[in-house]
């Protein structure tokens, strides 16, 4: 089995208050995701799964494409 391992900060810490907009999400969130969805895509071409803490995008990508394999983790506060 191959993983990919991505290792992405939470939003909330790459994120300053004046960065954020009308939903919490800031201009550079679009070229973010588009990224994402690159690994996706790239991590299922490959049969690769993927490992990441970004639980938002990648949980909305696998609903999308449920034949990829994600791995989701949370870091513990």
């Amino acid at each position: 089995m191959t993983v990919l391992l991505w290792r992405s900060e939470p939003d909330e810490r790459r994120l300053s208050p004046e960065d954020t907009g009308p939903r919490g999400r800031g201009e550079g969130h679009e070229r973010r995701f588009v990224n994402d969805a690159l690994i996706f895509l790239q991590a299922r071409q490959l049969g690769a799964s993927v490992l990441t803490g970004n639980v938002r995008d990648f949980d909305f990508l696998s609903q999308i494409v449920p034949s990829a394999r994600v791995i989701l983790y949370r870091v513990p506060l």
